[in-house]
């Protein structure tokens, strides 16, 4: 139910067996996920004494790095206990014994929902270790009572296949009549992809000839689709199909007309045209304000992502440009459970991430008085492994498409906030695979040994072979035990 609950039953588990399981604190791999504990996140954090016993929690709002190590305890059979989230399910593939739910639900509060049969069997398919085990368990804790957990058992046993049309099919039940604005898309993922997918479709196979677009062409666009085929499985094919058509064939008679350039860029960014309309009104009017109140020769100062984020560190001026990418309906850049949208916040929490603080000063900064450090911390590390890795470079790169932002570090913007650095050379060590962390020493200790290196995209892998030549003492960073730095990093490259 949520990364919390994972650490309290991973601190409970620890404290029933602490005197039954071994501590294995001196073991290498141990040690070294200790260190990493150590530069990502906090000294004391209680994951520190749980791996000691072989007991560990897993969850989006840890650092990438320190789930790497964790999954590579597991891999090596150093862990007895993984307390998770639906996390495990993603692309990872341990081995597992025995499978136990907490919860067939996920999140919390007004948020909580069942877990899909994909989900459950993503997680329920890992118990039993190939080679090792005969058989592998699930259990499932008591639901309400024993006969609602029997159904439900058996429902995520027998029905594991789900409608892949049923938000579509949803959608075109509940639509009155054609009007493709922003109300249409703002709040349906499902309509944003289809849309994108006959943009690209018009592009890439037509050129955006639309007069020569008939009845049988949108059939032959649609036919290519996933959604359009899995409808022919379901009850009433034939009416929803035909609502696909009508659908696809009002839209791109929307499209005739419209500057193909624009219809050009909002397929590269890999957003609707809608959406491309909708920021570009958005930053016009930002464009104007700004002239309004500080005059013409003023604008690129409040206006210039590039220029705020590196140079003025300002959290006045980019909060109205969060506020523009927030407004982008296929960018998700909330506070994970944080309310209302905080561009506030979220402005700063950019700023000072791309400019090299840690996430325990970025959580006390953008904490509100009466708010749990805590709470901000794991919502800091949550953002920062997903959103901030994934929609703010996204968001800030077609904020400055529109903005024409073309600052000698505008194109590397993206990067550094992917990253988590401010200047070239930095992101160049932070590529090779160098922690965030250590991307400053390590790039001192490399300028100092090799001062006449070309620190570039190009010589990556000359430096990557010699970063791993790196003896012991060149290793010497941040009163940590050098050996154990040495092998985190080697373990990265």
């Amino acid at each position: 139910q949520g990364a919390g609950s994972a650490e309290k039953l991973a601190i409970k588990s620890l404290s029933y067996f602490r005197n039954n399981f071994e501590n294995i604190s001196a073991h290498p791999l141990i040690q070294k996920l200790q260190t990493i504990i150590d530069l990502e996140m906090d000294e004391n954090h209680i994951l520190k004494e749980t791996i000691n016993y072989g007991i560990a929690f897993h969850h989006a709002k840890l650092p990438n790095i320190v789930k790497e190590g964790i999954e590579e305890l597991i891999s090596s059979g150093l862990i007895r206990i993984l307390c998770a989230t639906t996390t495990l399910a993603q692309g990872m593939n341990f081995p597992i014994t025995t499978v136990l739910f907490d919860s067939l639900n996920v999140g919390g509060g007004s948020s909580s929902r069942e877990l899909t049969n994909s989900e459950f069997w993503n997680i329920a398919g890992r118990a039993g270790r190939a080679y090792m085990d005969k058989e592998g368990h699930i259990i499932i804790k008591m639901l309400n009572s024993k006969r609602s957990t029997i159904d439900k058992t058996k429902s995520l046993i027998y029905d594991r296949t789900q409608t892949i049309t049923s938000s579509l099919a949803k959608f075109f039940d509940e639509l009155k009549e054609y009007n493709f604005n922003y109300e249409l898309i703002k709040d349906n993922p499902a309509i944003q992809n289809f849309l994108q997918y006959i943009n690209h479709i018009l592009r890439v196979s037509y050129k955006y000839n639309l007069t020569n677009v008939d009845t049988s062409k949108i059939r032959n666009i649609l036919e290519t689709s996933l959604v359009f085929q899995e409808s022919s499985y379901e009850e009433g094919f034939f009416e929803t199909q035909e609502k696909f058509s009508n659908f696809s064939k009002r839209y791109i008679d929307s499209l005739k007309g419209k500057d193909t350039t624009r219809l050009t860029i909002a397929d590269t960014l890999g957003i609707t045209n809608i959406s491309l309309e909708t920021i570009s009104g958005l930053t016009l009017n930002h464009i104007k304000n700004i002239k309004e109140i500080y005059g013409a020769d003023r604008v690129s100062e409040y206006t210039n992502a590039t220029q705020i984020i590196l140079d003025s560190q300002s959290n006045d001026k980019l909060a109205p440009i969060v506020e523009i990418i927030s407004r982008i309906p296929e960018i998700k850049l909330s506070l994970t459970g944080h309310g209302s949208f905080q561009a506030e916040q979220v402005a700063k929490l950019i700023i000072s991430w791309v400019n090299g603080k840690k996430i325990n000063d970025i959580a006390d900064e953008i904490r509100y008085e009466n708010e749990s450090y805590e709470k901000i911390l794991n919502m800091c590390y949550q953002y920062v492994n997903s959103t901030m890795t994934s929609f703010v470079p996204w968001g800030m790169s077609i904020y400055q498409q529109i903005t024409n932002d073309k600052e000698n570090e505008a194109e590397n913007l993206p990067s550094y906030i992917y990253y988590g650095v401010n200047d070239f050379e930095s992101l160049i060590f932070a590529k090779i695979g160098i922690p965030r962390s250590l991307v400053n020493n390590i790039k001192e200790t490399y300028k100092k040994k090799y001062p006449t290196d070309l620190i570039s995209i190009e010589n990556i892998e000359i430096m990557r072979n010699k970063i791993l030549n790196y003896s012991d003492t060149d290793f010497k960073l941040l009163n940590k035990n050098p050996h154990i730095v040495k092998s985190i990093i080697k373990s990265k490259l």
